[in-house]
């Protein structure tokens, strides 16, 4: 979704995929990265859900929800 809107560039895809494949993850207990996992899911069904919409694109509002939960997780 993100590749695909207008309003958002390659390097906000870009980010995402460098940070979720860092080591962040490794370091999170079980506890912690079952939280970051629901979390990211109940995101994702937003997302979705908002796309339904066909003229809906990522917008910098749905960009800094996801930090948010990134920042969240973040050791």
């Amino acid at each position: 979704m993100i590749q695909e809107s207008k309003y958002q560039d390659e390097e906000i895809e870009e980010y995402l995929w460098i940070y979720l494949n860092s080591d962040f993850i490794k370091n999170l207990s079980d506890e912690r990265l079952t939280e970051f996992s629901n979390r990211l899911l109940k995101y994702y069904e937003n997302l979705k859900r908002k796309k339904l919409n066909l003229d809906y694109h990522f917008s910098d509002d749905d960009w800094f929800d996801l930090v948010d939960i990134l920042d969240d997780y973040e050791t």
